[in-house]
């Protein structure tokens, strides 16, 4: 079934509603159909991945899936993209897997420093990045 970016557009903004609403299984099983769809969606994957973020204490295995859905985001992306990298360092960061996480988050602010233009959720991301790194760098003092 071939959607058009305006009908994609929609399912993902009432994914985030259902996301927003706590409906946690719901808004996973629509991203899931999503990456289905179209599996070069980086926005799916990164929701996919949030979703199971936001059921790693309660769903088996769900922040290993919420790691594979962001790995997957950042495969298919065709540049680095800054939200990618950083919810990727968020969720090693829960795994506690500081190295790794640090790695990605010096790779966000490299991105985000090569990119030619800057939206809102970038910038935002970028600012993540930086405080996460400090944190990080505090944590191994």
């Amino acid at each position: 079934m071939k959607m058009t970016s305006e009908e994609r557009w929609s399912v993902q903004q009432f994914g985030w509603t259902l996301l927003s609403r706590g409906q946690y299984k719901k808004a996973r099983e629509l991203f899931e159909g999503l990456t289905i769809l179209n599996p070069g969606d980086v926005y799916a994957w990164r929701a996919l991945a949030r979703s199971w973020r936001e059921q790693r204490d309660t769903a088996p295995r769900g922040l290993e899936l919420a790691l594979d859905a962001i790995a997957n985001a950042e495969r298919v992306s065709p540049a680095p993209d800054v939200e990618v990298l950083v919810e990727y360092a968020e969720l090693l960061l829960f795994k506690g897997e500081v190295a790794l996480a640090t790695a990605k988050l010096r790779e966000a602010c490299s991105a985000a420093g090569r990119m030619p233009r800057h939206d809102e959720a970038s910038l935002e991301a970028h600012q993540r990045a930086r405080a996460l790194l400090s944190a990080c760098s505090n944590q191994t003092k």
